[in-house]
């Protein structure tokens, strides 16, 4: 929590681009936050009104939300991005800035996820991008580079997801989404 509380440097940009891409997009009345984290996405929605779900593997953090939540109608619950105990077509949005990028298997994810959605649904999530470590580093040395997280520098999770923004819009097409 700590960390992510840590608003410096390029994290504070951040965490600023996120929010305001979750306030402009997030729709529907029903949202889920998966790996609710610290609870600032979460939060600020129940504020704006809405109905939110926080799920995380992480029972302190849940309980730091608790805290934060106070009266608002924030719901709970301890659970696993990869096998959402949700029943079927539950929510209207479903928001994950900091989950996807720490799993092997992005596609697999978001064919889990899709399923908590109702039709029309959106999903928000982020994910390392393989394009831009190639831009920036060039084809040979960005596999050297995804080691990292791009924000802090710090070690990330082996397998960790990384995606090209032309796969991630395949995939997309393959599920019927837009």
């Amino acid at each position: 929590a700590g960390r992510m509380a840590d608003n410096a440097g390029t994290g504070r940009l951040r965490d600023q681009i996120e929010m305001n891409l979750v306030g402009r997009f997030a729709t529907g009345r029903e949202v889920l936050e998966v790996w609710v984290g610290t609870g600032r996405v979460s939060l600020s929605l129940a504020r704006r009104g809405l109905s939110v779900t926080g799920i995380d593997a992480s029972q302190t953090m849940l309980d730091d939300i608790r805290r934060q939540a106070g009266e608002l109608p924030v719901k709970l619950q301890i659970g696993d991005l990869n096998e959402l105990s949700l029943p079927e077509a539950a929510f209207d949005c479903l928001v994950s800035l900091n989950a996807l990028a720490q799993a092997a298997n992005w596609r697999e994810i978001l064919g889990k996820w899709q399923r908590v959605l109702r039709p029309a649904g959106r999903m928000l999530f982020g994910i390392h991008s393989l394009d831009h470590l190639e831009a920036v580093y060039g084809p040979e040395d960005a596999a050297r580079h995804s080691a990292r997280d791009p924000y802090t520098g710090q070690s990330i999770a082996q397998g960790a997801s990384y995606a090209r923004l032309a796969d991630l819009l395949e995939w997309a097409d393959e599920q019927g989404m837009r």
